[in-house]
């Protein structure tokens, strides 16, 4: 008796997206493993195709689709921590810039305060820092941009009853990531505390008085 000829239907690409898209679920360890969930969601969608063309030779139609919806949702899981990671890395990456710069200008603070110390007046220009220092000076901040000096400010200059002047104050101002003077990312310090910009101390209100 002759047995009847039977087709085996192939699962290889079913059976591999779904491997692939669980293999994704890694990438909450490692980044680069989402790369796998989307080859399943790729392979699924041939697997799929090819069991419509041809359904006798070409089965696992449930399995492609199941490896299809768990490749989809890790990749809309892994784009929306994305959404939330890429502005956190931006924040903190600009933050990390702002933080080099705050460090120049206290260090400039102290050269300025060393400098007061030795010719009992401050400098009418960041440069003459040399003359206490062999060390390079950050005369330009992250963004390589010049600081802006003012020695004197009339910011903090207040006249007393006998209407002197108090002496010896300065403030040094950075142009912040976008390059521009008197805009809200600029920073800002008076003798090495660091304030707000606003109207009142924006730089073009402060001449240098020398």
């Amino acid at each position: 008796m002759i047995e009847p000829y039977c087709i085996v239907p192939v699962l290889g690409l079913p059976v591999a997206s779904v491997f692939l898209g669980l293999a994704g679920l890694a990438f909450l360890w490692i980044k680069g493993f989402i790369a796998l969930s989307l080859i399943g969601m790729a392979l699924s969608w041939i697997a799929l195709r090819r069991i419509k063309r041809d359904p006798i030779r070409f089965g696992g139609r449930r399995i492609a689709i199941a490896g299809l919806l768990i490749s989809v949702t890790i990749n809309l899981t892994a784009a929306g921590m994305l959404a939330v990671y890429i502005p956190k890395a931006i924040n903190a990456r600009a933050e990390r810039q702002r933080a080099a710069t705050r460090a120049q200008m206290y260090h400039l603070a102290h050269l300025l305060t060393e400098y007061k110390k030795q010719y009992f007046t401050l400098p009418q220009d960041l440069s003459d820092l040399r003359r206490i220092t062999a060390e390079p000076l950050p005369l330009v901040d992250y963004w390589e941009n010049e600081f802006r000096y003012f020695p004197n400010s009339p910011l903090i200059a207040r006249k007393n009853k006998a209407g002197a002047v108090p002496l010896l104050n300065f403030q040094i101002i950075s142009a912040g990531p976008d390059g521009k003077f008197e805009t809200e990312d600029d920073l800002n310090m008076i003798n090495d505390i660091f304030v707000d910009v606003t109207k009142e101390n924006a730089p073009h209100q402060i001449p240098p008085l020398f």
